[in-house]
């Protein structure tokens, strides 16, 4: 049915944007086969009969009600987000993470929230401070997960039933946000800590891996990801994949890298200063630390192969037992550290300021 709409679509008008059949995203398993079924039929290296994937992302009607009956909107935007996410694992698991199919638009043709089901779940009204939250939280995440277009449902003219979020003549807080949005752009919702400048650009996508405080991203496949700028807290990318990812001028916090391989990657400018973050991945292979600011960090047997450290700071951090083999220390900073039982074949030095710096069992170059 969509390659032969698209065909007698695109006869009459060559330049309409021709959307794939919406997937209701809070219909978790639901979505999950239909897109598997669907996407499945798209034939290999081909983007499909259409320009862009649609899903309606309504999270269920109890997203964001607490135990005691309150309500919380940030709950209930993350309900939303997980559920697009479960569709868009989906996607990848039908196409494949290679597909030309996953370089597609995606518009959410319908959201609101409140809306009573699936099942026995009742519907539930949230007020108009509470409206706007959702509505600025909605459109920054829309961003953040990468999606093109958010189509809110809807503006009535008077107060419309089915709806948990009412937008009418009425509820002029929503007007308000609505037109901010579309001449000055998504403001930040206060205590919403995706990245540091997350309206500049949206996050790249992968399974079971958005990008906020306290994710999951253990074990993923995140090659070239740019969170340059970011500021990540609390983020397990233990034995992730990171090769050539792009953490340039990022700040870490309670941020578990253990076992993660990080070759090639755009360490520059980095920030890791409150001891928590846990450093001990599997490789740095080339990296470039250039600039980077280092406090607290515990990074022993480390492998530091040819990686670059020019004009860096580094203080009361642990390398003892690492490899740093062609490394590049040229203007660095470097204090109240252990380098005990470390390889320093072919290191540069030049004009490194070294203080209290136990080399101790170490082989190779030395300043």
């Amino acid at each position: 049915m969509a390659a032969s709409a698209s065909s007698i679509i695109k006869a009459a008008n060559p330049a309409a944007v021709v959307l794939a059949p919406s997937t209701t995203t809070r219909l978790r398993n639901a979505a999950r086969v239909f897109t598997a079924g669907f996407a499945s039929q798209i034939p290999d290296g081909t983007k499909g009969p259409f320009d862009a994937w649609t899903i309606h992302s309504y999270p269920t009607g109890s997203a964001g009600v607490n135990d005691d009956g309150t309500k919380n909107p940030r709950a209930a935007a993350d309900k939303r987000v997980d559920d697009i996410l479960n569709w868009q694992n989906a996607l990848v698991d039908a196409v494949g993470p290679d597909s030309p199919a996953l370089d597609l638009d995606i518009y959410d043709t319908e959201v609101n929230y409140g809306l009573k089901g699936p099942g026995p779940e009742l519907g539930q009204n949230w007020s108009a401070d509470e409206a706007t939250q959702l509505m600025n939280m909605t459109y920054q995440d829309s961003k953040n997960l990468g999606i093109n277009s958010t189509f809110w449902y809807q503006y009535t003219s008077t107060p419309y039933d089915l709806l948990g979020v009412q937008w009418n003549p009425s509820q002029p807080g929503l007007d308000a946000m609505w037109n901010t949005m579309r001449t000055t752009g998504i403001p930040q919702t206060a205590g919403l800590t995706l990245l540091s400048n997350a309206g500049d650009y949206a996050i790249p996508n992968f399974k079971n891996c958005f990008i906020r405080p306290g994710a999951d991203c253990s074990g993923q496949s995140l090659k070239g990801i740019d969170l340059s700028g970011a500021t990540l807290t609390d983020i397990d990318f233990s034995n992730a994949f990171l090769k050539e990812a792009n953490l340039s001028g990022a700040t870490l916090s309670d941020v578990n890298l253990t076992g993660a391989y990080l070759g090639e990657a755009n360490m520059r400018d980095i920030a890791i200063i409150d001891g928590t973050t846990k450093f001990g991945a599997r490789s740095f292979f080339k990296a470039d630390f250039r600039g980077a600011r280092i406090r607290g960090v515990t990074a022993t047997g480390g492998r530091f192969y040819d990686t670059k450290w020019q004009n860096s700071s580094i203080e009361v951090s642990n390398f003892s037992n690492s490899t740093f083999y062609k490394a590049n220390f040229d203007g660095a900073i470097i204090s109240n550290t252990s380098m005990l039982n470390t390889k320093l074949r072919k290191t540069s030095w030049r004009n490194a300021y070294v203080r209290n710096v136990n080399f101790k069992g170490s082989i190779g170059t030395k300043p």
